[in-house]
């Protein structure tokens, strides 16, 4: 098995790692434009199945000779590249995921499915943790009931040590955090695919995490469970996700959004700077990285099975492990991506090709089971 990783990132490094541990995998590509980003990534690696390329995705011709025979190639690059990336494989005939995220970028992907049909490769949008590992959960649970009245998700990754004032550490691009705080959340609200506001609904919460109750809040924020409302409109009443946080974020959240630190307006013509640039490079200097954190999640499915009311609930519990050198965080990301990519590279899916997000075309269970044989305990109870 052949994969080709694409941004050498803090998911592209963690990927590599297990791809580098995982006996399935026989050859293993890590490229990035960047030739400092790709040492990073590499320097503590001695495997050799593993080579590394230092190539710009604007250079077509090169960059098809590196990914030429791959199995599966994933994107760990910020979510604006997908969709070029995404007519590249399909031109190709590439099997291809990304971490996805964004709204407009997945429905525009999906309008590729009949070109990526007919040169027979799978493109597999919003594969990371959320969107991904969580929409497959949810989907599981939507199977195995006879009938779906509700679906309610929540969870995030949030530093064990919280610092002010956000409480909150930055994981990710600080592009997309903005971005899940600005967009239009999609939810399902009695059958339909409706619209709210981020950064609303919020709820103050206590959850059980590492066996201490913690005092929380969640509210909504965009681009988590876009793909699965749309699989499941009409199917199910309730759908939402709702992201956790510690208490307080959501409010110094929405006063940066009252004065305008969302939006996309110019503040200054010949730089072309928005509010939201200057927002983004604010978090982004000032936000805290790299401190011990945890993952949880919890998707609870309410219907009826065997013409019973029945609550199955999965818990996905994960902490940050001094030894692996990734967040907890991105460490659920990038092993549900991997998941991901050697099933679509073992080709058991349900047809020559096309383009769906995950939960649309894997196997759950099998999804799930590999997950745990990769060390992620998922708990699974029903009422």
């Amino acid at each position: 098995m052949k994969i080709s990783i694409i941004g050498a990132g803090s998911v592209g490094a963690a990927l590599t790692c297990m791809l580098c541990e995982d006996d399935e995998v026989d050859a293993i590509n890590l490229i990035d434009q960047n030739g400092n980003t790709l040492m990073d990534a590499t320097e503590h690696i001695d495997c050799p199945k593993l080579r590394s390329h230092k190539v710009s995705i604007e250079n077509r011709q090169d960059l098809a000779a590196i990914l030429n025979d791959s199995d599966c190639v994933i994107s760990a690059l910020p979510y604006t590249h997908n969709y070029k990336l995404t007519k590249f494989a399909i031109e190709e005939g590439l099997n291809f995921i990304d971490l996805g995220g964004d709204d407009d970028m997945y429905y525009k992907q999906i309008d590729l499915a009949k070109e990526a049909e007919q040169n027979n490769c799978w493109i597999l949008p919003n594969a990371g943790h959320a969107p991904g590992l969580v929409n497959i959960l949810a989907m599981d649970g939507f199977k195995d009931f006879d009938s779906v009245d509700d679906i309610m998700i929540k969870g995030d990754g949030l530093p064990i040590k919280p610092e002010p004032p956000f409480y909150y550490q930055l994981a990710f691009s600080p592009v997309g955090l903005v971005k899940e705080y600005a967009d239009e959340a999609i939810v399902i609200e009695n059958g339909e695919l409706i619209k709210h506001p981020a950064l609303t609904e919020v709820e103050d919460e206590k959850m059980t995490i590492m066996g201490e109750e913690r005092e929380l809040e969640s509210f909504l924020i965009s681009g988590r469970v876009t793909s699965i409302a749309h699989l499941l409109e009409g199917k199910v009443k309730n759908l939402k996700y709702k992201t956790i946080r510690y208490p307080g974020h959501q409010n110094q959240i929405r006063t940066f959004a009252e004065l305008g630190f969302l939006d996309d307006k110019i503040i200054d013509i010949r730089a072309s700077l928005t509010y939201r640039n200057l927002l983004i490079r604010q978090i982004k200097k000032n936000l805290p990285r790299g401190k011990e954190d945890f993952l949880h999640v919890e998707v609870e499915v309410k219907g009826k099975k065997k013409k019973k009311n029945c609550t199955r609930t999965y818990t996905v519990e994960y902490v940050y492990q001094k030894g692996d050198g990734h967040s907890a965080l991105v460490h659920v990301t990038a092993l549900s991506t991997l998941v991901t990519a050697k099933m679509v590279s073992r080709n058991h899916l349900n047809s020559a090709g096309g383009v769906s997000a995950p939960e649309g075309v894997l196997d759950s269970k099998a999804f799930i089971k590999e997950l745990e044989e990769n060390g992620l305990e998922i708990h699974i109870s029903e009422s």
